[in-house]
């Protein structure tokens, strides 16, 4: 029973880190977000869970790992969303597939909390479509200027 004790005490110490930690990135601004950083606090966090012995099968343990098993779509998300490829036109499309029209993308003190509650994970695939979508016109728009470039100093008889 003391070992036990003595590993429920370790869970639940790192729940309170990781929920302290979690704030912190929640409150962080959209656009000062690092999702490098988040994600190496991330890992940081899921390997001390992994090293915690025998709370693995205690309901606290099962959802705490489910919390922490969103994380890493949610950086994924977060870091897509944060690349110059993705414009007012695709946040457009993203607000309205994940139904939350009146998300304001362009406040400028957007919380990554507000990002958050957006629950992309929820919508996924439509979302990766925006993403992927949001990837080739970007590529389609950088090899249209350089064709545009390239022709402006051509001369034609």
């Amino acid at each position: 029973m003391q070992v036990n004790y003595k590993c429920m005490t370790e869970l639940w110490n790192h729940i309170k880190l990781s929920l302290t930690n979690f704030n912190e990135i929640y409150n962080m601004r959209f656009a000062d977000a690092n999702t490098t950083d988040i994600e190496d606090s991330y890992r940081a966090l899921n390997k001390t869970f992994g090293q915690i012995k025998n709370v693995k099968d205690f309901p606290v343990a099962k959802t705490f790992k489910g919390i922490l098993n969103t994380w890493p779509g949610f950086i994924q998300n977060l870091n897509n969303l944060k690349e110059n490829y993705f414009t007012h036109r695709h946040w457009d499309m993203l607000v309205k597939e994940v139904e939350k029209s009146s998300f304001d993308y362009k406040n400028q003190n957007m919380t990554v909390r507000e990002v958050w509650d957006l629950k992309m994970e929820a919508y996924q695939e439509p979302v990766d479509d925006i993403f992927e979508r949001s990837k080739q016109e970007f590529k389609m728009d950088t090899a249209l200027d350089k064709y545009e470039e390239y022709y402006k100093t051509v001369e034609f008889d």
